[in-house]
């Protein structure tokens, strides 16, 4: 209500009035008096009514803050009023306040002293200069509750009197008359009676009184007594809450009558809480809190619909009261409802207590639950529980450690700090119990102005003088009971307990007369600790010290030339106290010497610095008798001193050298035959502050959102003694929140260890933000004004600007005026501000010459969907207006209907909104109404597959019932309690992951009409599967020992092994076999007639998901046992001799143990080039334990590489061929037989400096490579261009490319060539005379590569490139190839994830990995790069082979063969090979269509042959053999431990959610081969769907993702135009799909 009429107020300027009556006076004469009145009309209906605004002041008693009106001091303190017009208001505000409290006349007489008012222009003339409805205005704005008294319809009365001059008019008097209401006068209508007001008053000063009584108990003592005090202040009565001028709910004297003390004035529920919560507001509580709360209350007194009572939260519960009912003659008479806790119900569903027998309820209503968070209305469990009442109180007090007692004299010092004496309060229990309590102290009684503080005494030295004594009574209140003690104060005199003397430690002797120095006395303190002045006390000096020293008494000692060198004792004494000064008598008369130059701060990691040194003394120094010292060598320490002259001064210097941290003392010494002098400096070595010292965050760049956008620092852990530091934005230390570029800088000051430093952390930028501007197209008519109500979001100012103002005209404040009819655009335009960026929006506003009417029109209500659908008429009532002459049509969906029921019929749920319109030849009006279809419920839905499902096997699941095309999607869960996905759900096929009860629920979605819905629970039971593996496995043992058998390859997961019946019928057992975990272990008896028999082991295996089965075990009686062999294949060169067996390497166990023993051929070992599988046999060493073992490997001879160079004949003129140079292998140097030949037609005319390629073949191709060389046939030394003074030959020639090429020839017999392109390139060949060429290639960007060629065929290519980039390649006389490439920081950023191109030579692959090229790669530190490393005709086979730093090398299975080479993910330092990997099979062609995916698997070893030379390309892939293959691609150990061949891989799928582990040899679908490698890739979205193949419909749910994912990356491409899911997936397929997921991965 308070707000509503304060808003209404505002617009007073506008509904005030002035009503003039004048009462003449004569013809105006000279200074005759003139007296004008007038009456200001504020009648307003929409103004609070009298009452209402006592009701305000009644409040404003009770809680002086309430009454504070909206605008305070509006009339004075903003410019409405000029400044007589505030003179004027600031009297009559004091006045009209005066009278709200203390009654009286409300005629003002103003003291018009203070005005000096004069106006022309006749009597009335006076409104020029004050407006007095504006006055009225401002005070009814700004003391409206003071005002409660004033008829507003009898207005105000103004009385202005002047005197006029003949010319001008002179205020003389102003009297006021504010008119009261009948209800508040008291016998006149310009007299307030106030005896409402002092009721008021009496009740506020009573709840005043009980509050300051109660003030020192506890908590629950003041609560407790408020609801008692309540109750016997208040009676309850219906009547009170009967709506009248002083009832009905809400009345602020619901309070005042509880505390008025008339007890005919009784109250209802509300006078009661309001009462209890104005108690407790007035109140100081430890740790309570009180709410006033309103509901309906069932039962109990004042039974009725609404009901108040209180919620008070102590010791952090919250409990109920209802003082109403906690009255005498109430359900809950003496607290039966008083910090209770309910026995039944919750907040938000009512609360109910069982009070005699009978039940009362409480419900929180609306307001309540709006205005409280649940955690306030939540009541406790069980009722509050008093403490125990407090039966006795004692108090002590301690002082300096000590308990006072009643004898205790403490003693008070002369003056200094103040002293405190502990206060502490005992309480005793009615349990017995005793405790500290914080009690309330008092002082009863106060000489001295002592006070309390915090639970101690302070007592004020300076507030008594020596020798008094004062006793001071303390009290301290505590749970109803006082104890009080009384403190003994006394204050002695003062006496000196200490002092010091100063002055000079020496005195000179002199050579003759005498030198004198003057000591003082500091420091003086009294007996308390206080400060005494010298004149306090009396003093005496003396001196011992041998003749020529003496003191006079103010402490001048003198020293005559007669006195001795030594030491002399001076004493100062006050009384019994006494202290001693050792002055040095000196021989030399003192030096002043001064240390300059000192620097303010040493850090560590400097390395020297000066000081320098003054003597004053003397009449001539000599500079040369300074010494200097260092206190603390480690720290700074002393290099060289000397003198030196500086602006003609001269003056020591010491050069100090910075060792470590610390601090040290240089010193420096003077003295000669007659002066002495030393001065010292301590300089403390700091640390360097470094940024990575801290940890810092800075603001990222951000828009504009008022708030500040701070960088936090801290000091890293471990860091200690780093001095205060501060950051700064744009140096200042206020965090930003203005829009603008910041630099952060972190501003360290200097401590006791480090420097002071200053860091820039770097920049943020806080950008401008855009407002939005709010505003909507509008209708006006012609002649007409309308605002447009436009509105920025961040509160600025607007303007406006019309396109064409004939039609629409808009003023600065956005209001249009209709011009003529048409169009126009409104542009809103904000200017922008430091924070904001500038905006414009455009509203269209049509201008119509109708005159716009109302128009009503609704729907009749809301409808739920029905397939048959709704006639759209019926649903509306028809439109109505007060308009006559016109037509009301409809618009639907833009199109006009004459009537309702020309309107459609609409079918789907949903909002349908139609416009009825009216309109006249001179009106026009339109309005909307909206009527909404909402959504059906479905039928019920209804799971009908219940029937078992098996473990590992999917199942379908099926519903009935639902309604609409919403999609059925399902959700299975385990029983209550269990953790972990008994089952998971892929579309309607549910995946069992573990036997046993899975729930499954079946929602069916929402569509355009219909809600969504959820069947029923229902229990599937997923049985136990059959396992279908291998249940047969074989042992052996030496007849008299122990054997054991591995079973975990044949035990399903989770399974446990028990032993069954065993089957000995040979007796070769010696005792029950055991079976431990996944092992059996058995025993034979020791007879060597068992070897050869047999016994079978019966191991029963029992798992959670699978039947139970039986493994049969076979155990044979062995006389030798057959070690396992591991040989490796074996790499090597031609040589023309057999492959000797000292070169197997493998090794031989036998139950995980080694057996010794030696290696053989079993047959021929190969001699000639190429690949074979040689059997290989191991013979043990202990023959009586072991037997023979054989094994194959695989044995790759590449072949060798011949040596030498062919004979020839030189050229050494034009016109020759190449057959004339004889090229021939008779006398040549090769190593073997062969032939030569150029790879040029031999008619090829020679040419000069020029070299020739030729290709030496061997005879025996089986097992030689082919060689080639060049030769350069004719060196031509001299040209045409003449030869230099030096010897050198030049000649230059033009090429037909433009380029220039320049050839000298030096008497050594170097020729350099030199060719110069336009471009700027140019490249230089070196021919020196023994052989070697160095090429050197410079292109136009400044890359540069050098290759230098040897005579024995070895050569270094160099590359140097500008962006950082560089190698360095080598290859020596056997052609192998070592290059050490560098790549950096820049070059890996560029290429932001592509693959770098490696700066170095093509190499090629090698099959034998010791003449394989190697690769090092240098990269930036801790970083890794995506290479290409340039490799010649690289095949899928080309792979990368990772050198470790232990020497094993590694298949890299990510290396991928491009256009140009072998791209390859490396890291700082890696060395690699080049190898051609390629895997040759038999059953693999090369016109095959999967040759080079099976080569590229193969070779990378991810996938391996089904025999030695057999691949089985079409052979159907199963489960096992997949997992397997991801296993190795993942990097895995796949190698079986002695269970089924597949185990690791199926171990190592279950471990990572590839696959469940079941049916490991069931043949692989397309769908499933899918499914795992999207699993393995992380399951990411796809984005593509299957749309355009067709069998897409064939595709499981649970694997419709996954082989999207395959299509839209390129994995599967279809067959034949389908997809073809459950489509068997054969081993050139996988090796294919593979391939492509390897490139596609890197």
């Amino acid at each position: 209500m308070r707000k509503k009429w304060l808003a209404s107020l505002l617009s007073l300027t506008m509904l005030l009035s002035l009503v003039p009556t004048a009462a003449f006076a004569a013809e105006p004469e000279e200074e005759k008096q003139v007296t004008v009145t007038e009456t200001v009309d504020t009648l307003d209906a929409d103004l609070a009514d009298n009452d209402g605004l006592f009701a305000g002041y009644v409040q404003q008693l009770m809680y002086p803050s309430y009454g504070v009106s909206l605008f305070a001091d509006w009339g004075s303190s903003t410019g409405v009023l000029n400044d007589s017009e505030k003179e004027i208001y600031t009297q009559l505000k004091s006045k009209i306040e005066s009278v709200a409290a203390n009654g009286g006349s409300t005629k003002f007489e103003l003291d018009v002293s203070s005005l000096d008012i004069t106006w022309t222009g006749g009597e009335n003339g006076y409104k020029t200069v004050f407006d007095t409805s504006k006055i009225i205005m401002c005070l009814l704005v700004d003391c409206p509750y003071d005002l409660y008294w004033f008829n507003k319809r009898a207005g105000a009365g103004w009385e202005v009197s002047s005197s006029y001059d003949g010319s001008t008019y002179k205020l003389t008097a102003l009297t006021v008359t504010l008119f009261v209401a009948q209800d508040y006068q008291d016998g006149s209508d310009t007299v307030v009676d106030i005896s409402k007001t002092e009721v008021a008053k009496t009740a506020a000063a009573k709840a005043q009184t009980i509050v300051n009584t109660n003030a020192s108990l506890s908590d629950y003592e003041k609560l407790k007594a408020y609801k008692n005090e309540i109750c016997a202040l208040a009676s309850y009565d219906d009547e009170a809450a009967t709506p009248g001028p002083w009832g009905g709910y809400g009345d602020p004297w619901q309070i005042v009558y509880v505390f008025d003390g008339d007890p005919n004035t009784n109250v209802v529920c509300e006078g009661y809480a309001k009462a209890f919560q104005y108690l407790c507001d007035l109140s100081s509580f430890k740790d309570a809190v009180c709410y006033t709360v309103t509901g309906a209350m069932l039962g109990g007194t004042g039974e009725s619909a609404r009901h108040m009572w209180n919620i008070v939260t102590l010791e952090g519960k919250n409990y109920l009261v209802d003082v109403t009912n906690s009255d005498s003659g109430s359900v809950g008479q003496d607290g039966g409802l008083f910090l209770s806790a309910p026995d039944e119900g919750s907040w938000d569903q009512r609360y109910r207590f069982l009070i005699g027998g009978q039940t009362i309820s409480f419900d929180y209503d609306f307001d309540t639950e709006s205005l409280y968070d649940s955690s306030i209305l939540t009541l406790a469990s069980s009722d509050y529980t008093p403490p125990a009442e407090v039966t006795n109180l004692t108090a002590t007090a301690t002082y300096n450690g000590m308990t006072i007692n009643s004898s205790t004299i403490i003693d008070v010092p002369l003056k200094g700090e103040t002293k405190e004496v502990t206060l502490t309060a005992t309480a005793t229990y009615s349990d017995g119990t005793t405790g500290s309590v914080n009690a309330e102290w008092k002082i009863e009684g106060n000489p001295w102005g002592v006070t309390i503080r915090n639970n101690q005494l302070v007592i004020d030295p300076t507030a008594s003088n020596p020798g008094q004594t004062a006793d001071v009574q303390v009290s301290a209140s505590y749970g109803g009971k006082r104890a009080f003690i009384t403190l003994h104060l006394h204050k002695n005199a003062a006496q000196v307990a200490s002092f010091d003397i100063s002055g000079p430690d020496g005195i000179a002797v002199p050579t003759s007369g005498s030198n004198t120095a003057e000591y003082s006395i500091e420091n003086i303190c009294d007996q308390y600790g206080g400060m005494m002045l010298l004149d306090d006390a009396t003093w005496t000096w003396s001196i011992t010290g041998g003749t020529g020293v003496s003191v006079d008494d103010t402490g001048v000692v003198t020293v005559t030339s007669g006195a001795a060198a030594g030491s002399a004792i001076l004493t100062a004494t006050c009384g019994e106290v006494s202290e001693t000064f050792t002055i040095h008598i000196k021989d030399k008369q003192d030096a002043v010497v001064t240390i300059t130059g000192v620097p303010t701060e040493v850090v560590a990691g400097s390395e020297y610095f000066e000081l320098n040194a003054q003597i004053q003394g003397g009449s001539d120094p000599d500079y040369n008798k300074i010494s200097w010292s260092s206190s603390n060598e480690s720290v700074l320490e002393i290099q060289n001193h000397g003198t030196e002259t500086v602006d003609g001064n001269l003056q020591a210097f010491v050069g100090i050298a910075v060792k470590g941290l610390g601090t040290a003392t240089i010193t420096v010494t003077y003295e000669d035959d007659t002066y002495y002098g030393q001065d010292s400096v301590t300089i403390t070595v700091l640390k360097k502050p470094a940024l990575s010292d801290f940890t810092y965050t800075l603001p990222g760049d951000t828009v504009y959102d008022a708030t500040a956008k701070e960088a936090t620092v801290a000091v890293k852990g471990g860091i200690t003694g780093m001095g205060s530091y501060k950051i700064l934005y744009n140096g200042s230390e206020t965090a930003p929140a203005d829009a603008g570029t910041y630099t952060v800088t972190l501003q360290v000051a200097k401590s006791d260890m480090y420097a002071a430093a200053t860091f820039d952390l770097g920049t943020f930028t806080i950008a401008k933000a855009t407002p939005t501007i709010t505003a909507s197209d509008l209708t006006v008519t012609k002649n007409t004004t309308q605002a447009l109500g436009a509105s920025i979001s961040n509160g600025g100012v607007l303007t406006y600007q019309s396109s064409n103002p004939s039609i629409a005209a808009v003023d600065a404040n956005g209001t249009v005026t209709g011009v003529a009819e048409g169009t126009a655009t409104i542009t809103i335009y904000y200017g922008g501000s430091e924070n904001y960026n500038s905006m414009t929006k455009n509203v269209t506003v049509t201008v119509t010459a109708k005159n716009l009417v109302a128009v009503t029109f609704a729907a009749k209500g809301d409808q739920t969907y029905k397939p048959e659908g709704y006639a759209l008429g019926e649903q509306f009532n028809a439109a109505t207006t007060t308009a006559a002459g016109g037509t009301i049509t409809y618009v639907y969906n833009g199109t006009t209907y004459a009537s309702l029921f020309d309107l459609p019929t609409v079918t789907d749920a949903g909002a349908y909104t139609v416009t009825a319109v009216y309109d006249s030849a001179t009106e026009h009006g339109e309005t909307q109404a909206t009527f909404t279809i909402n959504k059906a419920g479905q039928a019920p839905l209804t799971i009908t597959s219940t029937g078992p499902a098996t473990y590992g096997v999917d199942y379908t699941l099926t519903t009935t019932g639902g309604t609409g095309t919403g999609e059925v999607t399902f959700e299975a869960t385990g029983i209550s309690g269990e953790t972990g996905g008994r089952a998971t759900v892929s579309g309607n096929i549910m995946h069992p992951n573990r036997a046993g009860i899975v729930k499954v629920t079946a929602t069916k979605a929402g569509d355009n009409n219909y809600n969504s819905t959820t069947s029923a629970t229902v229990e599937i039971t997923i049985n136990k599967a059959d396992y279908t593996g291998t249940k047969s496995a074989a042992g052996s043992a030496r007849y008299g020992t122990t054997g054991t058998v591995d079973l975990s390859g044949l035990i399903v997961p989770n399974g446990t092994a028990a032993l069954g019946t065993v089957t000995d019928a040979d007796g070769i057992l010696n005792g029950a076999p055991t079976v431990t975990g996944n092992a059996l272990s058995f025993t034979f008896k020791n007879s060597e007639g068992n070897v050869g028999k047999t016994a079978e082991i019966p191991v029963i295996i029992t798992s959670t998901n699978y039947k139970d089965y039986t493994i049969t075990v076979t155990v044979t009686v062995v006389d030798k046992y057959v070690p396992v062999l591991d040989v490796k294949d074996l790499f090597g060169t031609y040589n023309g001799q057999p492959v000797p067996a000292s070169v197997i390497t493998g090794t031989a166990t036998y139950n995980g143990a080694p057996v010794e023993g030696t290696w053989s051929w079993t047959s021929e070992a190969p001699t000639n080039a190429g690949t074979y599988t040689v059997s290989v046999t191991f013979t043990p060493k202990d023959t009586d334990t072991y037997t023979k073992a054989t094994s194959t490997i695989m044995i790759y001879i590449s072949k060798a590489t011949p040596t030498g160079a062919p004979k020839y004949t030189a050229i050494n003129t034009s016109g020759k061929t190449l057959a004339d140079a004889g090229l021939t292998t008779e006398g040549s140097t090769f190593s073997v037989p062969g032939t030569v030949a150029w790879n040029d037609p031999t008619n090829t005319e020679v040419k000069a400096n020029t070299s020739y390629q030729w290709t030496f073949t061997p005879a025996d191709t089986d097992n030689y490579k082919t060689l080639t060389g060049s030769i350069e046939l004719w060196h031509k030394s001299s040209s045409s261009g003449g030869s230099s003074g030096s010897g050198d030959k030049t000649e230059t020639e033009k090429n037909p490319d433009g380029s220039t090429t320049t050839t000298v020839t030096k008497p050594n017999g170097t020729v350099t060539e030199t060719t110069k392109w336009p471009n700027g390139s140019q490249e230089v060949i070196e021919t020196k005379k023994d052989g070697t060429v160095t090429t050197t290639t410079t292109d136009k960007a400044g890359n540069k590569t050098e290759v230098v060629e040897n005579p024995d065929g070895s050569s270094k290519t160099t590359v140097d490139n500008k962006d950082g980039s560089a190698s360095v390649t080598k290859v020596d006389e056997d052609g192998k190839v070592e290059a050490q490439v560098k790549l950096p920081a820049a070059v890996v950023e560029d290429a932001d994830g592509q693959a770098v191109t490696l700066p170095m030579p093509e190499v090629r692959a090698a099959s034998d990995r010791d003449e394989a090229p190697v690769v090092t790669v240098d990269l930036p530190r801790n970083t890794s790069a995506k290479v290409e490393i340039p490799v010649r005709r690289a095949t899928p086979g080309t792979v990368a082979v990772l050198v470790k730093a232990d020497g094993t090398e590694e298949v890299i299975k990510t290396s991928i063969t491009t256009d140009n080479g072998v791209a390859v993910t490396l890291s700082d330092g890696d060395t690699v090979k080049i190898v051609d990997n390629s895997k040759k099979f038999a059953d693999v062609a090369a016109s095959y269509w999967g040759s080079d995916y099976i080569d590229f698997v193969t070779s990378r070893e991810i996938f391996s042959g089904t025999g030695v030379n057999t691949f089985d390309p079409d052979l159907p892939m199963n489960r096992a053999m997949i997992v397997t293959v991801l296993a190795a691609y993942d990097g895995a150990d796949t190698s079986s431990s002695g269970g089924v061949w597949y185990e690791a891989g199926q171990r190592w799928a279950v471990a990572n959610g590839i696959s469940d582990g079941t049916n490991m040899e069931q043949n692989l679908t397309r769908e499933q081969l899918a499914l795992m490698l999207w699993s393995y890739a992380g399951k990411p979205d796809a984005r593509q769907s299957l749309t355009g193949y067709p069998d897409m419909g064939s595709v499981s749910n649970w694997a419709k993702q996954a082989m999207a994912w395959a299509v839209e990356n390129g994995l599967i491409s279809g067959v034949d135009g389908a997809l073809a899911p459950q489509g068997e997936a054969t081993r050139a397929q996988v090796a294919t799909i593979l391939m492509r997921f390897v490139e596609k991965a890197v």
